[in-house]
């Protein structure tokens, strides 16, 4: 059986308003060997540290891991997910850096045919199959609204993450990695419409990864910026005996892939499409600037021979 790989994938951002100048806070990275997302902890820009660095460098040093010394290996460099955010979590602080964020990672593991998953804190993973949710992860909190957090000062770290393997991984697996101001804005049942509305249906559907992501976006960040919308955010603070109306403002990421059937043909063309990628991400996360505050990376399809970073207006 050819290895799976995330042929098609698709990610789009939203910074939140206040933050656009400097590209919002979350960060992320998308390789047809795996995915990831980090969300910088806001409080250190109170210290005069930008939040985004640290999750950019979390990002970027990931991605490295997975891919190893050379973007044109045929596997990943590293067997788990969690083996990739202990070495980037390793790199950042050996690069000294201040700050903290949540995160999440997904790879593919060959030997077991299977997707292997970490995350730290409240950003997260759903996993859809034939129309279903086969796996949610659940926030990892201290206390409502403080998420465990990697980084400076933090005693938490990559190992307290919560792991979990997917096997056997199937194709035409459908994985959504968000930070969380996608899920503090989107209850699970809607998210898990749009993917099966994305689906269409059929357990062998091929899904537009990039349209999907934008559509959750856009989405969350129009409930974030309603003052009487019910949300989760809401509905957990409620829980909590604390009052809180609407949906909560903030950075929303959505990252999505889906597997395939990795042929040779296919991989070689997927490779050569990471390749360019890994150009624009090399800081895990999209820079953004002017008058847009919507990123959005196109699908990468095995047959396309080039990609484009585009952006546009919510």
């Amino acid at each position: 059986m050819p290895p799976l790989r995330f042929l098609i994938r698709g990610a789009c951002a939203a910074p939140h308003k206040e933050k656009l100048y400097r590209g919002g806070e979350d960060a992320f990275f998308l390789s047809h060997f795996g995915l990831g997302v980090a969300d910088g902890v806001g409080g250190w820009a109170d210290a005069g540290i930008n939040p985004a660095v640290y999750a950019r460098k979390l990002m970027s040093s990931a991605l490295s891991a997975i891919t190893g010394t050379t973007n044109a290996a045929l596997s990943p460099a590293v067997k788990t997910a969690l083996h990739a955010l202990s070495t980037a979590y390793a790199e950042a602080h050996k690069a000294r850096l201040q700050g903290s964020c949540t995160a999440a990672l997904c790879l593919v593991n060959d030997d077991r045919k299977a997707l292997d998953f970490v995350h730290v804190g409240d950003c997260g993973i759903v996993v859809m199959r034939a129309g279903a949710v086969v796996y949610r992860s659940k926030e990892q909190q201290e206390q409502f609204n403080f998420p465990l957090q990697l980084g400076t000062q933090s005693p938490t770290t990559p190992d307290h993450g919560e792991r979990y393997t997917l096997v056997p991984a199937q194709p035409y697996d459908l994985v959504l990695l968000g930070s969380d101001g996608l899920f503090d804005n989107l209850f699970d049942d809607h998210i898990e419409k749009e993917m099966q509305l994305a689906s269409k249906g059929s357990p062998a559907s091929i899904v537009d990864c990039s349209k999907l992501a934008t559509q959750l976006v856009v989405k969350a960040y129009e409930h974030s910026q309603d003052p009487r919308k019910l949300s989760p955010f809401s509905a957990k603070a409620a829980e909590h005996g604390l009052r809180y109306q609407g949906g909560k403002p903030d950075d929303i990421t959505a990252v999505i892939g889906q597997l395939f059937e990795g042929t040779e043909k296919g991989l070689a063309e997927a490779i050569q499409i990471q390749e360019r990628s890994v150009g624009q991400l090399k800081d895990g996360a999209f820079r953004f600037g002017g008058s847009s505050n919507i990123a959005i990376m196109e699908d990468f399809f095995p047959e396309k021979v080039s990609s484009t970073l585009r952006q546009s207006k919510l």
